[in-house]
């Protein structure tokens, strides 16, 4: 996220400079997040649960379609990539449009 806000320095610095509010920069950075939250677990998901017959007999105790372990990893991932997209987010309400302008 980090390195999606800096390339997108400019565009922010446009929308900063018309007058954008913060929060409304830091929806814009959080909602391009949200998609690897969406996608992320989606495809995650599928590929376990194509490959439950290989992870059976790597993991014990927990059968391989048991939902809650899915629903916990899930939650885990989720929240660790909303974290993320944090601090990215209000790094780039916090810019000054001047500065942002100036750069390449």
């Amino acid at each position: 996220m980090a390195e999606s806000v800096a390339q997108r320095v400019p565009e922010i610095g446009i929308r900063v400079a018309l007058e954008a509010t913060p929060a409304a920069i830091r929806h814009l950075v959080i909602a391009q997040g949200t998609w690897m939250v969406v996608l992320g677990p989606a495809g995650g998901i599928a590929g376990a649960l194509a490959l439950r017959r290989a992870m059976s007999t790597l993991v014990f105790g927990v059968p391989t379609t048991d939902p809650l372990a899915y629903v916990i990893a899930c939650a885990g991932l989720a929240a660790a990539t909303i974290a993320a997209c944090a601090i990215p987010a209000n790094r780039a309400a916090a810019m000054d449009p001047l500065k942002a302008l100036r750069q390449e």
